[in-house]
């Protein structure tokens, strides 16, 4: 009788805790965007932990949030980096964002984010015209 009263409990348990994920997955979209003024570790670490539970794996809204964390963190730290995988992974997120957005809410400000991202690839890779750097200009007017 015992350990059929433990096994219940073992299970409610699981069950309670199984709950908790569930629904703590919407809420880190949440956590991302309120950490994104301050602490761009935090918001990427809750983005990236959002976008992979199937409940925010296809909502635009998440999407959106994930690329202007990753623009921050390229206008942050990576601005200088003419070959930034932050840069692309920002412009990846964008654009599942408007793939994912059926009613476009969120377009104009994806598509605004988008362009300066783009603008900063073409910048780049015009200053990369050189006999030096010009396999950079190749590589970023092709992305």
């Amino acid at each position: 009788m015992r350990q059929l009263i433990k096994n219940r409990m073992s299970m409610l348990l699981l069950l309670l805790v199984t709950v908790m994920v569930a629904k703590a997955q919407p809420e880190k979209v949440l956590a991302a965007y309120d950490f994104m003024e301050n602490n761009l570790d935090s918001a990427k670490v809750n983005i990236d932990q959002a976008i992979l539970h199937p409940e925010s794996a296809e909502d635009a809204q998440a999407w959106q949030v994930r690329g202007f964390i990753y623009k921050a963190i390229y206008n942050q730290t990576e601005k200088g980096n003419r070959q930034s995988l932050v840069r692309i992974e920002a412009l990846n997120s964008l654009r599942k964002s408007i793939t994912l957005d059926k009613d476009k809410v969120f377009l104009s400000d994806n598509i605004s984010a988008m362009k300066y991202l783009i603008n900063t690839m073409h910048i780049d890779a015009a200053e990369s015209l050189d006999p030096m750097d010009y396999e950079v200009a190749i590589e970023l007017f092709r992305k």
